[in-house]
């Protein structure tokens, strides 16, 4: 998986990572560059998916969704919402175990147990929350997303949607 400052893959289960480490997209904790793979140190095992979008990364750890770099991630609240150049992989809130697929960007989406959830920036800056795709609450299978859209595959057919003000009303799948 690439993006605009680095890439990252699988190895044996691992998370290697190398590139420019701008906005902490390595995942190593740090902001220094690597111009050969490193391990991220808290994905060293257990790695069964990864994603890269314009500044971040994804994986799936565990059954966990976990992502670093420039993440703007839902809250539990719904009140308030965490803007942070992540160094090294945090979980996303409403993401910890169930997920089967995963790709993020500055919206994200994740197959959670068969459903698919995403989160993104909104248009009006309220906080993104963690919702479910219309048309996508059962039989998903696989997801990917752009900056402003997302495609799932649900019962072997795929549907896509633009993102729009984090809000599952707004984003038909079609």
């Amino acid at each position: 998986a690439t993006n605009k400052y680095g890439g990252c893959a699988i190895v044996n289960a691992w998370v290697k990572c190398w590139g420019s480490n701008e906005r902490g997209i390595l995942g190593d904790g740090t902001l220094i560059h690597a111009l050969t793979p490193i391990t991220v140190p808290s994905l060293a095992s257990g790695v069964t998916d990864i994603s890269a979008g314009y500044a971040s990364s994804c994986a799936i750890v565990g059954g966990a969704g976990k992502c670093w770099g420039n993440l703007k991630l839902p809250s539990e609240s719904d009140q308030d919402y965490t803007l942070i150049n992540a160094p090294a992989p945090t979980t996303i809130p409403g993401l910890e175990s169930g997920v089967t697929d995963i790709d993020g960007s500055s919206a994200g989406c994740a197959v959670v147990s068969g459903t698919t959830k995403c989160w993104g920036i909104s248009s009006n800056d309220d906080p993104p929350t963690l919702y479910t795709l219309v048309g996508a609450s059962s039989g998903a299978s696989a997801v990917d997303v752009t900056f402003t859209e997302a495609c799932t595959v649900v019962s072997g057919a795929a549907k896509c949607g633009f993102f729009a003000d984090d809000d599952a009303d707004s984003n038909i799948m079609e």
